[in-house]
């Protein structure tokens, strides 16, 4: 749903709860953003390192104008962490499909990683944890696997950058979450400093909330706000 309402600009709150919009909503020529870049010249490619036909992607792309969708075939030699391709080794995809682009070609990549996908109960041999919480976050086993999960993406983002940052060609990277994890409730309780049952409005409507970050590798002048619906 998170998909739906960044490459749609509708919002779920005008359709009925818990529904899936690439499921119910989305037909043949659905207008969006991918339509908008591809009369501006772009060819506009989908990553997503799993199964193409999990939540209808594989016909949603097709409705939107997608000119490609590389799923998990197309991820064969990437490296994999708990059984997922890794956000790094999904980099290294993407570079790999911008440098198959034909010299001047502008290229919109919409790339939906799978690294940190929930669940976190289980401990996997090839993925070493380095993160442990302190204090009173200590002993929460799925909170410590998630957050060594996100160093792993922030040392993986970071190549990203590093490689951008050597390219001459205009390059925006947008990085947006699409939900916060399913962790222990009472590591959440006390990462916000209040139970959900005892949360104001407000504040549940916190949980909602996730950065978002632009960068590029040009100089570019430009306020963006602190809060921004998907």
């Amino acid at each position: 749903n998170t998909e739906y309402e960044v490459l749609t600009g509708h919002s779920m709150a005008l359709l009925p709860y818990v529904i899936s919009a690439y499921q119910a909503y989305c037909h043949p020529e659905e207008y969006g953003m991918v339509s908008t870049l591809k009369a501006q010249g772009y060819t506009a490619v989908a990553m997503h390192p799993n199964i193409s036909g999990n939540w209808n992607r594989k016909n949603v792309y097709q409705y939107m104008g997608f000119d490609e969708f590389i799923s998990s075939g197309g991820f064969q030699e990437a490296e994999r962490l708990r059984n997922y391709v890794s956000d790094l080794g999904d980099y290294q995809r993407l570079i790999e499909r911008y440098e198959e682009k034909e010299p001047g070609e502008k290229l919109f990549v919409f790339n939906v990683t799978m690294q940190n996908h929930g669940g976190y109960e289980e401990a996997f041999p090839d993925f070493r944890q380095e993160i442990q919480a302190g204090g009173d976050v200590a002993g929460y086993e799925q909170a410590d696997r998630y957050l060594s999960l996100m160093k792993k993406s922030d040392e993986a983002f970071a190549y990203l950058l590093d490689y951008f940052s050597r390219v001459e060609e205009p390059t925006m990277i947008v990085m947006f979450g699409d939900h916060q994890p399913s962790l222990e409730q009472e590591f959440l309780d006390k990462a916000y400093g209040v139970k959900q049952e005892d949360m104001t409005m407000e504040e549940y409507m916190g949980k909602f909330r996730v950065p978002y970050l632009i960068w590029t590798n040009y100089e570019w002048e430009a306020e963006t706000p602190q809060l921004m619906s998907l």
